[in-house]
């Protein structure tokens, strides 16, 4: 997510799924390649069901995937949310009233550290502003993209002239953790 455009009446931000859809354009290839059988490839081993499910794989990825459009324009006094993919385009319009705050939330987990952005509304209802988070592991990528996703966020919430709230949130999986070490040292202390 980036902020593409910014002036004192309108600011754009924009999430493009580049990663993903190079991802989805490599199982094509591979799908395609196989499928060919090319003579540098021993493809006399190979069932016919592989290929056809890095294809499928690959059409999957790019059309699930989908661009997000943030529209924040004050003189309208209003927040447009697109989002489109290949086939389909969802729209979402909030006013400049129901929103309270902007939330940086940190989510752990065990492939790493990531980061969203989302509104908090009046009515106690979220709206995230992206729909994929960045994930990075080890303490120098982690701390990039905090200072990225920070800086994002806290330009936004100054535009909107609302408080920018950080939350660290552990994941499903540091919570089970959590959870199971502390029954284990119940147990463990209440052992005779």
């Amino acid at each position: 997510m980036k902020i593409i455009k910014q002036t004192p009446d309108l600011l754009i931000l924009q999430e493009n799924p580049i990663v993903g859809i190079f991802v989805g354009a490599i199982f094509l290839i591979v799908g395609v390649t196989i499928l060919i059988k090319p003579p540098f490839l021993n493809s006399n081993d190979i069932p016919l069901w592989l290929p056809i499910v890095f294809i499928l794989s690959g059409i999957i990825v790019i059309l699930v995937l989908s661009k997000v459009t943030v529209v924040f324009d004050k003189s309208a006094a209003k927040v447009t949310i697109t989002s489109k993919s290949l086939f389909k385009k969802v729209f979402q319009e909030l006013s400049w009233q129901q929103i309270q705050a902007v939330e940086l939330k940190e989510m752990n987990d065990k492939k790493g550290v990531s980061y969203g952005i989302f509104l908090l509304l009046t009515d106690g209802g979220v709206t995230p502003l992206q729909n994929s988070f960045d994930r990075r592991k080890g303490f120098a990528g982690q701390r990039l993209l905090y200072s990225k996703m920070k800086k994002i966020a806290q330009n936004l919430a100054d535009f909107l002239v609302v408080q920018l709230v950080e939350k660290k949130s552990s994941g499903l999986y540091e919570t089970m953790k959590g959870i199971y070490r502390d029954q284990f040292n119940k147990q463990r202390d209440n052992t005779p």
